[in-house]
């Protein structure tokens, strides 16, 4: 790639032409990810119209994904603040126009163009003033407020001059975690993408109320068994404020693919990520790290399915195209077999500047790019550090440079079960005498490397060795000196499953939904399918079998495991009864587990065949044959003469006497011995 610099803007846009000749035919062919941010602070989402506008200008570009802000602030007090979807939990922005649900439409017009959408959001940036507007579940919580060392002086603005959440708060991470859920359960989106998913300044983390016992630092001083309250360089400090925002990403991985209701399933993860100045050889010497974003990690454990560097770099000014291009190359060498898609800035760039830096990452073995942003599309001149403007040229341009035909984006080949290779595991630890969540447990599956637990007592292990059909393994947690064993837990390339562990968990009691049931079939007959439930009161695996006692009376399975009260297992019942005979049955089905304190439960099912109505059946055995025949000739009479007691079923024709008319239908009810009546036979 050519190093262009100040001086060379002609030449730029020469050279640039030159390389796409090749480069759109060849690298850009394939599958990449085409998208921009469009922020809240500038027209987006805020109504039909910009929304039918951002869209337009997507096809107009060719781009294929829209990372649209819909989180900026967990307030509404300003403009560009608040909820850009119907939330049950954050304050809806104060600027949409109309009453719309903007992620809604932007779905809608976006999917009909085959374009996805990524719901971008900032979890840790609460709100500029306090207390923050609409947002009830902050008021009530300062102490969620994260200040400045050495705190517990009340809620306070960190050095960036915003109110900020503290992230290893397990309140917090659970509010943050439920946000999530209602948007991937809520919303067709895309993707969930982070941002300022790191400390802005090193002077934070601490807790606006010291006797708040679920803040990060005092998780910190009880795991590390630090009486003190640490500086903002202490080196363990560092390390667990790194561990906070590791524990929020890693969940995420677990509780956004665990949604299979979402249609747009695998719904993808990603996070934009920090990328200043060069990209140095060793990541632990980066801003990111040194913000407490160890977004290696994260790619490492297979925890983000995307990065997206924020690549900001103005290729006009000195060495600053080299910059770009050596985080390029850094994001590649530490995906680890997952995607980069570099963030660009076209707001600092000339358009043929953007194409070179964009052609630069796509040619480079990025899977794509974003720019940031829709709303700011270039620099206003070719000198450092100017401002940007909008300018709308911009897509029909990348479509003609670089964008010259449309592509999908790249599928995720570590989510599907036929290409995956490795599957992910994740549950929650608690202890049952306490009925607290066990913090900084060891969780170990098979002979993978360890994992701790975070404040929610949440572990989540990655990159698990299975194949699709499942792969057996041990998961031992380990705390304060005891172990507990899942034995035999299944994990499905491709898929995230989930098992719980309890310590000191009560021997297993079973429980059963119904204990009688009562049914009533008529001969020759079969009832339809039933069922109860199966579950062991107390949480801990409790391994149980399932059998009848009667023939007319199959259940299935016939062995089950359940791990606890929320794991109901449903017993299907089928009932071949169409050979019995009129008459009471009763069947006893046996739940047995030989490691539950109550050993067995019985459900009793009572049956009661009834006997087909027949005309002519006066015996009521089913048929109709002689039998029946020396009955009827017993009230065989004369017509109009009423039938005389005990004989009212012979009158066939239902005229009031039992006559010849009655004879000829009883004739052409007659079935035989032992074969059953037509019910319809007198019509």
């Amino acid at each position: 790639m050519l190093k262009i610099g100040p001086a060379g803007q002609s030449r730029t846009a020469v050279c640039c032409c030159l390389l796409l000749a090749w480069s759109a035919s060849a690298a850009h062919g394939q599958a990449k990810f085409r998208g921009f941010w469009a922020d809240a602070f500038r027209a987006g989402i805020k109504s039909t119209s910009q929304i039918d506008t951002l869209v337009g200008q997507a096809v107009s570009g060719r781009y294929n994904a829209i990372v649209a802000q819909v989180l900026p602030f967990h307030d509404n007090g300003a403009s560009s603040h608040g909820a850009y979807w119907n939330s049950s939990i954050l304050p809806k922005a104060p600027d949409i126009v109309g009453g719309i649900d903007p992620l809604a439409y932007l779905c809608t017009k976006a999917h009909e163009n085959n374009i996805e959408v990524h719901a971008w959001l900032l979890p840790y940036r609460a709100c500029t003033s306090w207390p923050p507007a609409g947002n009830t579940i902050l008021q009530s919580s300062p102490q969620w407020i994260s200040v400045p060392y050495p705190g517990g002086s009340g809620v306070a603005k960190t050095d960036d001059d915003f109110y900020m959440l503290d992230p290893g708060s397990p309140h917090v991470q659970d509010y943050l975690i439920s946000i999530v859920q209602e948007l991937v359960t809520d919303y067709p989106i895309d993707g969930i993408h982070w941002d300022y998913i790191r400390y802005t300044c090193s002077n934070a983390g601490y807790p606006s109320d010291n006797s708040y016992y679920y803040s990060g630092l005092k998780r910190f001083q009880r795991i590390y068994s630090y009486a003190s309250v640490p500086a903002e360089n202490t080196g363990w400090w560092n390390d667990f404020r790194r561990r906070e925002t590791d524990e929020l990403v890693r969940r995420c991985r677990a509780e956004i693919a665990s949604i299979t209701s979402n249609p747009r399933q695998p719904v993808r993860f990603s996070a934009a990520v920090f990328a200043t100045g060069s990209a140095p050889t060793v990541f632990s010497s980066s801003a990111a790290y040194a913000r407490f974003q160890n977004w290696q990690l994260w790619m490492q454990q297979g925890w983000l399915d995307t990065c997206c560097p924020m690549n900001y770099k103005e290729e006009h000014c000195g060495s600053e195209g080299a910059m770009y291009q050596s985080w390029v190359n850094a994001a590649n060498n530490w995906k680890y077999n997952r995607h980069t898609f570099c963030g660009q800035a076209n707001y600092k760039n000339t358009f043929a500047n953007s194409v070179t830096q964009m052609d630069y990452a796509l040619s480079s073995g990025a899977e794509g790019v974003v720019n940031y942003s829709y709303g700011v599309t270039r620099t206003s001149q070719a000198v450092c550090d100017a401002g940007g403007v909008a300018d709308s040229s911009w897509y029909p341009y990348v479509s003609s440079n670089l964008y010259t035909s449309t592509v999908a984006t790249p599928t995720m080949p570590w989510r599907d079960p036929a290409t995956a290779t490795e599957g992910t595991v994740w549950g929650r630890v608690s202890n049952w005498e306490t009925g607290e969540w066990v913090d900084n447990a060891t969780v170990q599956v098979g002979s993978l490397g360890s994992v701790y637990t975070d404040g929610n007592g949440y572990y989540v292990v990655t990159l698990v060795p299975a194949s699709a059909a499942g792969t057996s393994y041990n998961i031992t947690a380990t705390a304060s000196g005891t172990s507990i064993t899942k034995q035999g837990a299944i994990i499905k390339a491709g898929d995230v499953v989930r098992y719980d562990l309890v310590f000191n968990a009560q021997d297993p009691f079973i429980a059963i939904s119904t204990s009688v049931f009562s049914k009533m079939v008529e001969m020759g007959q079969q009832l339809p399918l039933d069922s109860f439930d199966v579950w062991n009161v107390y949480p801990g695996d409790m391994p149980f079998t399932v059998t009848s006692n009667a023939n007319w009376l199959q259940v299935w399975p016939t062995s089950g495991t359940t791990s606890g009260p929320t794991d109901k297992q449903s017993i299907g019942m089928a009932f071949p009864t169409q050979d019995l005979i009129p008459g009471a049955y009763q069947a006893v089905v046996t739940v047995a587990a030989p490691s539950s304190s109550n050993g067995t439960r019985t459900v009793t099912v009572n049956l009661q065949v009834v006997p087909v109505i027949v005309p002519g059946d006066f015996n009521s055995d089913g048929d109709v044959d002689l039998d029946d025949f020396a009955i009827f000739q017993a009230c065989l009479g004369n017509p109009g003469i009423p039938p005389v007691s005990g004989c009212g079923a012979a009158d066939l024709d239902e005229d009031g006497d039992v006559d010849q008319s009655d004879r000829l239908k009883f004739v052409g009810c007659i079935s035989g011995e032992g074969i059953l009546g037509n019910p319809d036979c007198a019509e």
